[in-house]
C-alpha cells in the first residue's frame, strides 16, 4: 500500500529505459463485449465501458485489488441541486503497483457522481444505490488517466508506441477461470467496508430527516394546542353571551306576561260585555268550540280555528280571550260549522 504522500520511497517513478506507455497501450483497446451505444439522453451517440472490464484490465495488468492496485475513498458526499434534487459525489485517489519495479504510485484522482434523490414522473425517488454508482464513476475517472479504454475516448489514438507486442487487451470469448475471477473480483468492488461507509452516510442523512420531523411534529402539536385553546376561550365567551341574553329574556318575558295579564284581564272584562250584549253564554260558547275542534282533529285543519290560533300564538283555546272566543264562536256559527247552543235568547 502506499505511503501518505503517495509512494514507498523518495525515487523518480519513472525508471530509465522502460517504455512510459507500457501500460497504456495494455488498456487502451475495449472489447466489443464491454463496449455499449448509448442511444438516448444527454449521452446519445456515446459510448458506454462496462465498469467490471475496468476491473479486469487493472487486474490483469497490476495484479489483485489491494495487492497491485487500491483506491482511497477521499470523501463521500451530498449536495442539493437549486431544483431540489440531491446529488451523490464520492472522491477517490487510485495507486497502482508497477509490477516491474514494485513500486507504488502517486495518488490517481478521481471524481464521480451520481443522483440520490430525483424527482420523476411517478414521485420523488430516492436511489439507496447512488454512492456505489458515483464509486464507480469515480473509478473511471481516475482509470481514464492511466489510458484505461482510451481508444473509445479518442479513437485516432494510434502511435509508434501501440503495437500488439506491446500486449494491447483484444476482445475474446472469457474463459470460466476469467468468469471466476471476474465474480471475486465483483465481491471485492462491493466489500464489506464500502457498504459500511455507505450505510454511515445513509444513516447520518436519515437521522437529520428523523430530527426534522419530530421538529415538525412537535410545532404541529403546539400550534394545535394553541388553536384548541384558543376555540375553548371562543366557546366560553360565546356561552357567556348566551347566558346574559337568556338572563336578559327572561327578565323581557317576565315583564310581558305581567303586561299580558293586566291586558288579559281588561280583555276578559270586554269579553264579558260582548257576552251579555249578543246574549250568549260564554261557558257554552268556549265548550262548543272546544267540541267541534276535537271531534275533527283527524280531518283537514278548520280554516276559522286555524285563523284564530295561528293569531294566538299558535295556541288553541288556552290563551283566547274572552272577546276572542265569542268572535270566533259567531263566525263558526255563521259558517255553519257549529250550532247556535250558547245563545240565551236575552240580548241587550
Amino acid at each position: 500500500m502506499p505511503s501518505a504522500n503517495g509512494g514507498e520511497g523518495d525515487g523518480d517513478t519513472h525508471v530509465t529505459g522502460i517504455n512510459p506507455l507500457r501500460f497504456y497501450a495494455k488498456v487502451a483497446h475495449v472489447p466489443t463485449e464491454a463496449r455499449k451505444d448509448i442511444t438516448g439522453g444527454r449521452l446519445k451517440g456515446k459510448t458506454d465501458i462496462n465498469p467490471m472490464w475496468r476491473i479486469k484490465v487493472l487486474t490483469s495488468t497490476f495484479g489483485p485489488c489491494g495487492f497491485g492496485w487500491n483506491y482511497r475513498i477521499v470523501s463521500q458526499r451530498l449536495e442539493t441541486a437549486p431544483d431540489g434534487t440531491v446529488k451523490a459525489f464520492v472522491d477517490i485517489d487510485l495507486y497502482i503497483r508497477d509490477p516491474e519495479t514494485g513500486e507504488w504510485s502517486e495518488p490517481i484522482p478521481g471524481i464521480g457522481g451520481n443522483s440520490f434523490y430525483t424527482s420523476e414522473s411517478s414521485g420523488w425517488y430516492a436511489n439507496d444505490e447512488c454512492f456505489k454508482s458515483a464509486l464507480t464513476d469515480a473509478i473511471s475517472v481516475a482509470c481514464k488517466a492511466l489510458g484505461v479504454g482510451s481508444d473509445v475516448y479518442w479513437s485516432n489514438d494510434t502511435t509508434k508506441y501501440t503495437t500488439l507486442t506491446d500486449g494491447a487487451v483484444w476482445a475474446h470469448e472469457p474463459t470460466p477461470e476469467e468468469e471466476k475471477a471476474e465474480a471475486q473480483l465483483m465481491t471485492v468492488y462491493a466489500d464489506e467496508r464500502f457498504r459500511a461507509e455507505i450505510d454511515a452516510i445513509v444513516s447520518k442523512h436519515i437521522v437529520e430527516a428523523e430530527a426534522r420531523i419530530r421538529l415538525a411534529r412537535a410545532e404541529a402539536e403546539e400550534q394545535r394546542k394553541r388553536e384548541n385553546r384558543a376555540r375553548l376561550a371562543e366557546q366560553a365567551r360565546a356561552e357567556e353571551e348566551a347566558r346574559k341574553a337568556a338572563k336578559a329574556q327572561r327578565e323581557a318575558d317576565a315583564k310581558g306576561a305581567e303586561v299580558t295579564a293586566v291586558e288579559q284581564i281588561g280583555e276578559d272584562k270586554v269579553g264579558e260585555k260582548m257576552a251579555e250584549h249578543y246574549g250568549i253564554d260564554l261557558a257554552k260558547a268556549k265548550a262548543e268550540l272546544i267540541r267541534f275542534h276535537n271531534g275533527h282533529i283527524s280531518e283537514d285543519p278548520n280554516p276559522i280555528l286555524t285563523k284564530y290560533t295561528q293569531d294566538n300564538d299558535g295556541i288553541f283555546m288556552a290563551t283566547w280571550s274572552n272577546s276572542t272566543i265569542i268572535a270566533c264562536y259567531q263566525e263558526m256559527v255563521r259558517a255553519g260549522h257549529i250550532e247556535d247552543t250558547a245563545s240565551t235568547g236575552v240580548v241587550e
